[in-house]
């Protein structure tokens, strides 16, 4: 049933309601859905428009109606349509080279229209009574929603085809369009067909359906509406019919015929429907039989790579549209299942013993650790295994009737999926930005992990891969089985509703794909780390006893992963002078995760310990990260150390520079606050005179720092920032305490709560005092640092004096790298920092956001080169081996090459090589091992490009990225429930807020900085552009941490 392209454009053209009727198929892509979209758009604003003002008893159907309506048919048909867009049709042009264009509304869409189904979904559940406030909310909401959406979609039918044209055929398109349709499903394919959602919106009747309007379909459409649409005729037509009208309660009414009906242009609209469906499908089915014959040979026995069951599909007599029984039953019963054991749970039926031992134990195997990183506590996690254990017989028989192993892991994979699509609430952002997000999970050393059948990596690996596909199938399958929410959002309730979840899940974590908790196997091999005595450094002699130095670790009070210690010893020149040498001790994590060792892996599949306002995640088990490779008091501990002498002027003398395995032992662990204590109290001067000795270095070294261009001098008055600390309390409602420290990442040694007072017109100072001790630690870690590229040119001049050396031997070091500010080139905005500067508008705060924009991005690179935000000639980062796997593989490279150094000593006197000794602890190629997996002398001489080669500083780059992301993240959420809870105790609680500058003058839009809260923010004024340094008063609006939204208004 088609026509030409020629008779289909002209006879489509005079049915279009939108402004750019079609000419060709690159056209109809997007206008036959958007045709659909445009028709329901006009049904949302007639449906606001009908809705009372103030509803009661009387009338409180009209709004549970509406409500309804948009959930389930409106909400679903635009989120689908895009989602489509975004996860299939704009990678497929990507594939084609093809420059996706940028939309201007597409974030306003995705502001606004979660908003309307809040909105919607708070009126369903208070069954439309008392929703005077709801309806006003959604009076303004809507037509500014309906405005944005329809530009939305004129310009992507304007701009869209014409890339069409050049960088794809027809029937690439086709096949692109058809996986859409595949994407969005049976209840997709129902609301995006234009003719359904007109007619049975309006005037369609079951009987009309039934005897005149499928005989028009083709056979895999009316194969939809029959086994699905007319089961549920009253459930889903009516609703759709009534709920936009909003003329009487919803009472099916015989022949209810509405003037529509006569119009000519919507009987066109059905006709067109029926043709243009008929026409693009076929493109779809050909290519698509074709494909699956060309696969049929292992798609029988392998695992779909979009899907999570066993595919068993096959053909029968050519028709592809055929669905092996054998799988439906698998599904359904993998749903019926997962839904029979969410029922028991939300019913609280009681636990049955447990019947069968062998079953028992088969079960364990398919269910133990399959929902790892899934939930953010253990809890949580035994809950959801909790499910099957807790009503075995059920299970058993589910078993038993399905004669297969197979359901079981179906309900289990069905429950990852829910977790999967509930974590994807709240989330904004470009479909771009989204990508990125996940990356990192693809980026493994195995790619093959996510394409694997899931039989066989039913492990951790799975649920990475389950969370880079984000299937949401058997979840919707699931919800649908309980008649629960087909969303995000509903999939978040049922999960907290289980007791899997809590409230204030951190969903950002549970996207992220990090390693949330260590397996039994890995805490076991931790303890086994405490066995090994495998210490190259002790077998070579080149590890040194520092235990006579007084050594101090300065942390918060909860930290536990202690990795650095400071030292200050006296020393005496030959001339007699003294000065002072600063050691710096850093933990050896080396010594207890080696390259080649099981410890190390375990690191690597974290590259970084994560610091959340409720929790810390470790890269280490703790019983290593905290104890083994931790600087603890009163015993011995292995350490990194690194001596250093400072000139007057506070640069480093590089003769004076020691690098070292070490052995020390902790004098004192103490806090911040401790040694603040000490150093103004004196005793940092007298009794523990280190102290204050330590702190005059840090200072010398800042000024240092500060007149070689550091940005402590580019940017004197930072702007403080909030950090956000949550602890647990069950006698608070919500079980969470949340506190807020507002701190300044440094200061120039400016006391700004001091400066505050100084200054009677300044605002209110909310930030913490000045840390001495702070200043201490971060200036010694810094000066490590910068030791490390000093260090290395050190020895490469003298390597290049000692010329009889015969083999080569050289440090590999990750150098963290940044430009200067480019002020010649950007003159003008250069002469408005220096006058934001001059004239301290806002308090300095306005000159520091408005000098990011000259700051230029840090690189890793290999070579050494400057760091002009911190003032350096060059800087390597390497103080926190135990939290980071970039510093650890720096530690690596340092040991393996001092080692090096003492062996081909050892060669060259002929001297013996120590038994154990590996070409892993070396870092160089295992052919220099016997057959025993001893060292032998080398044949050939060593050249560099023969060194650490297994060693990438590239390496994690995504994880690490992910990790930053996640930590704002989470910090942000926190951060606004501690604002939800303020506004809730006092919504008319005013805070003092400035005016940081300008940033979109188009929407009025300014970046703004709330004292109180250490917050930067986007403020829209009503009132026009404002000028940077105005001060405000502001009430919070309205604030939604799971969805990252918060909004001021001011007030006089």
């Amino acid at each position: 049933m088609s026509l030409p392209g020629v008779q289909l454009s002209k006879m489509l053209s005079t049915t279009y309601s939108n402004e750019h009727p079609p000419q060709d198929w690159a056209d109809m892509t997007f206008l036959v859905p958007h045709e659909s979209i445009r028709r329901q758009l006009v049904s949302l604003q007639r449906s606001i428009e009908a809705l009372p003002n103030t509803t009661d008893k009387d009338n409180c159907w009209k709004a549970t109606l509406f409500a309804k309506w948009f959930l389930e048919v409106f909400h679903f048909l635009v989120t689908q349509h895009y989602e489509s867009i975004e996860q299939i049709y704009q990678p497929f042009l990507i594939e084609h080279k093809a420059e996706w264009p940028d939309f201007s509304q597409t974030n306003i869409i995705k502001e606004i229209l979660p908003s309307i189904y809040e909105c919607c979904d708070m009126m369903q559940k208070q069954n439309g009574i008392d929703c005077s406030d709801i309806i006003t909310a959604l009076k303004e909401q809507v037509p500014d929603f309906a405005k944005n959406l329809s530009e939305h979609m004129n310009e992507l039918e304007i701009k869209l085809p014409p890339i069409l044209r050049v960088s794809v055929t027809e029937k690439q398109n086709a096949t692109a369009v058809s996986k859409m349709i595949a994407f969005q499903g049976i209840p997709g394919l129902m609301k995006i067909l234009p003719g359904i959602l007109l007619a049975n919106q309006e005037w369609m009747t079951r009987s009309y359906y039934a005897q005149s309007y499928l005989k028009t379909l083709p056979p895999p459409v009316l194969k939809a509406q029959v086994t699905t649409l007319i089961p549920n005729y009253c459930h889903c037509y009516m609703r759709m019919r009534d709920a936009p009208l909003l003329t009487s309660p919803p009472v099916l009414k015989e022949k209810r015929m509405y003037p529509l009906i006569r119009s000519a242009k919507s009987i066109c609209i059905v006709l067109w429907t029926v043709i243009v469906w008929s026409w693009i499908i076929p493109l779809h089915y050909s290519f698509h039989l074709t494909h699956r014959r060309s696969q049929s040979a292992t798609v029988r026995n392998a695992h779909s790579s979009t899907g999570w069951f066993p595919v068993l599909e096959v053909e029968q007599d050519g028709n592809i549209y055929h669905e092996n029984d054998a799988q439906k039953i698998l599904e359904a019963q993998s749903a019926i299942l997962a839904a029979g054991l969410a029922r028991a749970r939300l019913n609280s039926i009681e636990k049955t013993s447990i019947i069968n031992t062998t079953f028992t134990r088969e079960m364990e195997a398919c269910v133990r650790g399959r929902f790892m990183d899934l939930t953010c506590t253990a809890a949580g996690e035994h809950s959801l295994e909790n499910l099957f254990f807790d009503q075995s017989a059920l299970v058993q028989r589910a078993v038993e009737e399905a004669s297969t192993w197979d359901v079981l892991r179906g309900a289990v994979l069905t429950f990852q999926s829910l977790c999967a699509m509930a974590t994807q609430v709240g989330l904004r952002g470009p479909p771009e930005q989204l990508k990125r997000m996940v990356a990192h999970l693809d980026d493994r050393n195995d790619k093959t992990l996510i394409e694997r059948d899931f039989r066989q990596t039913w492990d951790r690996d799975s649920v990475r891969r389950l969370k880079f596909k984000v299937d949401r199938s058997p979840a919707l399958d699931l919800l649908a089985e309980l008649m629960w929410k087909r969303t995000p959002q509903g999939a978040f309730d049922l999960l907290i509703k289980l007791g899997v979840w809590t409230e204030h899940e951190d969903l950002a974590l549970l996207r992220s794909g990090f390693p949330l908790r260590f397996t039994e196997e890995e805490e076991e091999l931790a303890k086994h780390a405490f066995q090994d005595d495998h210490d190259p450094d002790a077998m070579l002699g080149i590890r040194k006893d520092l235990r006579h130095l007084k050594v101090y670790t300065i942390d918060g009070a909860s930290t536990t992963e202690i990795d650095d210690g400071l030292s200050l010893e006296t020393v005496t020149k030959p001339d007699g002078t003294t000065r002072n040498r600063t050691w710096i001790h850093i933990a050896d994590a080396d010594r207890w995760a080696p390259r080649g060792s099981k410890l190390l892996e375990i690191a690597r599949q974290r590259i970084t310990s994560l610091y959340l306002p409720l929790e810390s995640i470790f890269m280490f088990p703790s019983s290593v990260s905290s104890d083994l490779m931790a600087l603890k008091t009163n015993r011995d501990s292995y350490a990194l150390s690194l001596a250093v002498e400072l000139n007057e002027d506070g640069s480093v003398d590089p003769h004076t520079l020691l690098l070292t395995p070490s052995i020390i032992r902790v004098t004192y662990r103490l806090t911040y606050d401790e040694v603040d204590e000490m150093l103004e109290e004196g005793i940092g001067y007298r009794e523990e005179w280190e102290l204050g000795a330590l702190l005059a270095e840090a200072k010398k070294r800042r000024k240092y720092r500060c007149e070689n261009g550091s940005s402590e001098q580019l940017i004197p008055r930072p702007i403080p920032t909030a950090s956000v600390s949550v602890d647990r309390n069950n006698t608070h409602p919500d079980d969470y305490d949340i506190s807020l420290s507002i701190q300044v990442a440094y200061n120039s040694g400016q006391n700004q709560s001091k400066a505050t007072l100084d200054n009677p017109n300044s605002p209110p100072s909310f930030e913490d005092p000045v840390s001495s001790s702070y200043l201490l630690v971060t200036e010694a870690m810094i000066m490590s640092g910068e030791c490390l590229g000093h260090w290395k040119t050190k020895i490469e001049h003298e390597y290049k004096q000692n010329s009889g050396n015969e083999h080569e031997n050289t440090v590999r070091l990750a150098f963290r790298a940044q430009s200067k500010p480019e002020f010649l080139q950007r003159l003008r905005e250069y002469k408005t920092f220096l006058g934001l500067l001059e004239q301290n508008v806002g308090d300095g705060y306005c000159h520091a956001w408005y000098g990011r924009r000259f700051l230029q991005g840090a690189k890793v690179s290999e070579s050494r080169m400057p760091h002009a935000g911190l003032g350096l000639s060059s800087y390597v980062q390497w103080s926190s081996p135990i939290r980071r796997f970039s510093d650890l593989q720096v530690h690596s490279c340092i040991k393996r090459y001092l080692r090096r150094n003492r062996v081909y000593e050892l060669w060259k006197a002929g001297d013996s090589i120590p038994d154990g000794l590996t070409s892993l602890d070396l870092g160089l190629p295992q052919s220099f091992e016997n057959g025993n997996g001893r060292l032998k002398p080398p044949t050939i001489p060593i050249t560099t490009d023969m060194l650490d080669n297994d060693i990438d500083f590239m390496e994690g780059g995504g994880l690490l990225g992910a990790a930053r992301t996640l930590q704002k993240r989470s910090q942000e959420y926190w951060h606004f429930e501690y604002i939800r809870r303020t506004y809730v105790a006092d919504p008319g609680k005013v805070y003092d807020a400035v005016i940081l500058g300008l940033v979109d003058p188009a929407k009025r839009q300014h970046a703004i900085y709330v004292y109180e809260l250490g917050l930067e923010h986007r403020y829209t004024s009503p009132a026009g552009i404002l000028d940077a340094g105005v001060k405000l008063r502001l009430l919070v609006d309205d604030v939604s941490p799971r969805h990252g939204l918060l909004s001021f208004v001011r007030t006089v």
